[in-house]
């Protein structure tokens, strides 16, 4: 495969960082035991202080590849506030129990949580300006075109790209539409803001559209095929990653 100039930041780790969980071996009421004892250890996947999405990564000692993804929150400010401080990669012990809601995606309500062992970025980089406004722009239309981060819940949750921003979407009932589909396919979503939970904002599958939910361009049709790449910049703000409106990873293109 032949390729042009190449400029970036962040490597391969854009395509193995946020892969969709395949299998999941991971001991949940182990985990439920040590949330409320001696605290559960693990690596900050995301923090973004504007959304206040905060996602943590509990691994299988014994398999890398066997994690679960957590989201935080907490009903203390001074612990909402300390999550702001917390980078991607750090490693961390975070002690609370886990919240009684219907999504799939594990919620822990953190009572404390400390750093174990500080992630030290080879690379310097200024604090990362986002350019999506968030939910502002979500607010200007009932459909938008997104990138796919993850899929979980067989498809009951979505997490996707909006711009250079994370947004979490809950499907209903129309997971025919999601449960296929693959991480970096691009979609077009008709969507209802949730009132609940207000802040991070959370978007729902809007079933009732004539389309609510259109594939544009699928990562397995151009899976294989040769690309090339003219210039692409990627910065890593040191959360989920962050891709330049309209472009997909350079790890997707090198597919």
């Amino acid at each position: 495969m032949k390729t042009k100039t190449m400029t970036f930041v962040l490597g391969v780790f854009l395509l193995i960082a946020g892969l969709p969980q395949t299998s999941l071996a991971v001991d949940i009421k182990q985990v439920e035991k040590e949330l409320t004892g001696e605290g559960v250890v693990g690596w900050i996947h995301g923090s973004v202080k504007y959304t206040g999405l905060y996602v943590f990564t509990y691994r299988n000692a014994k398999d890398f590849f066997d994690y679960l993804e957590i989201s935080l929150t907490s009903d203390k400010q001074a612990i909402r506030e300390k999550f702001a401080s917390f980078n991607r990669h750090d490693k961390v012990r975070i002690k609370g129990s886990f919240l009684q809601n219907p999504s799939p995606q594990k919620h822990v309500n953190v009572e404390s949580i400390e750093i174990v062992k500080k992630f030290e970025s080879s690379i310097q980089a200024e604090p990362y300006q986002y350019d999506a406004k968030i939910p502002d722009d979500l607010y200007k239309a009932k459909s938008a075109s997104f990138l796919v981060h993850a899929i979980a819940g067989e498809g009951r949750i979505l997490v996707l790209e909006y711009r250079d921003a994370v947004v979490p979407v809950f499907v209903n009932k129309r997971t025919d539409l999601s449960q296929d589909l693959q991480r970096n396919d691009m979609i077009h979503l008709s969507y209802v803001i949730q009132k609940d939970p207000g802040h991070p904002v959370h978007l729902r599958l809007d079933e009732q559209a004539a389309e609510p939910l259109k594939v544009t361009e699928s990562i397995r049709q151009i899976h294989g095929k040769p690309a090339v790449i003219v210039r692409i910049s990627v910065k890593a703000p040191g959360c989920f990653g962050s891709i330049p409106p309209g472009y997909r990873s350079v790890a997707t293109l090198l597919i």
